[in-house]
């Protein structure tokens, strides 16, 4: 057991990973800090020394990725040019950087979204979401500024990314089970999920938000009568 008076990163960041697997595997409500501290390797009273009760690690736990995860969206999408490219930073940050390898804390969220986030901190979630949603409105609002994109919700945009891509995570088990049947009905359904989704995602996105010539609307989504011949 690592004594309680240790500071080193590696046994906080090994109490971090123990919570997040419990978290994950048993819900808040579920989830002990006995066992938590059992599956750390380190005593109960090192996890109140350094980071307190459950609740507290509970809120280490989700400001620890979604802080950082904002962050991360924020200054990808802030690199990129077009509105385009901004999309594509946007959906690329989530999946790759945001979500990437981190399968349990997937499964957290989820809880939480099927919960309604009545375990998640105010202020943890009212600074992700004023970071990561302040992105998506400046981004649909420079794309359709600029002609680019259509009039959007931008907190939709943000639901249909990150929960689809949480959804994908999160049933990767029960897809793999069911891989024969569906290689049977397309070999390429199975091997485009395995590659390229981040691509694919962006895509889709961008065939609805770009406006094309022949079918601009304005924010009310009637046409707009561009390359329509007018009645006289």
């Amino acid at each position: 057991m690592v004594e309680e008076s240790s500071k080193s990163p590696d046994v906080l960041s090994s109490i971090m990973d123990a919570a997040i697997k419990n978290f994950a595997e048993k819900g808040y409500e579920g989830a002990r800090v006995d066992e938590i501290a059992r599956d750390a390797n380190v005593n109960k009273a090192t996890i109140y020394y350094h980071i307190g009760g459950k609740e507290a690690l509970y809120k280490a736990v989700l400001s620890r990725v979604l802080t950082s995860g904002a962050d991360m969206i924020v200054e990808n999408v802030g690199k990129a040019s077009t509105p385009e490219e901004k999309v594509a930073a946007y959906v690329d940050t989530i999946l790759n950087g945001v979500l990437a390898g981190r399968e349990d804390f997937t499964r957290i969220m989820m809880r939480e979204m099927a919960g309604g986030g009545a375990d998640i901190p105010h202020d943890v979630l009212d600074n992700m979401m004023r970071k990561i949603l302040g992105t998506a409105v400046g981004l649909v609002s420079v794309g359709v500024e600029q002609g680019k994109l259509a009039p959007a919700s931008p907190i939709l945009i943000h639901m249909m990314i990150v929960g689809g891509i949480a959804f994908m995570r999160a049933t990767e088990g029960l897809r793999a089970k069911h891989q024969g049947a569906t290689m049977e009905l397309d070999p390429r359904i199975v091997n485009e999920m395995k590659s390229g989704l981040s691509d694919q995602i962006t895509k889709i996105l961008l065939h609805g938000l770009t406006l094309r010539e022949e079918r601009k609307m304005n924010p009310t989504g009637e046409s707009s009568g561009v390359g329509k011949q007018q009645k006289p």
